[in-house]
């Protein structure tokens, strides 16, 4: 599906997802969606303990591209 997940910041928006990952992978991003993941409340032996929320983006590449996470940037 031409898709690749990063996790982001919290304050990140779209525009500068798209610009930021043309600029390092040098890909054509073709759309952006973002998924922000709330904080939850969790139990860990008996205690409970907040989990941090984060957000993603889902950036969806033009067809024939991809991005290799593997070798590093």
């Amino acid at each position: 599906m031409n898709k690749v997940i990063f996790k982001v910041n919290r304050l990140i928006n779209k525009r500068s997802v798209k610009k930021s990952i043309e600029k390092i992978f040098k890909v054509n991003v073709v759309k952006v969606n973002i998924i922000n993941k709330q904080s939850r409340l969790k139990t860990v032996r008996g205690k409970k303990v907040r989990v941090q929320g984060y957000k993603k983006a889902i950036v969806t590449l033009k067809k024939g591209q991809n991005i290799d996470l593997t070798t590093g940037i």
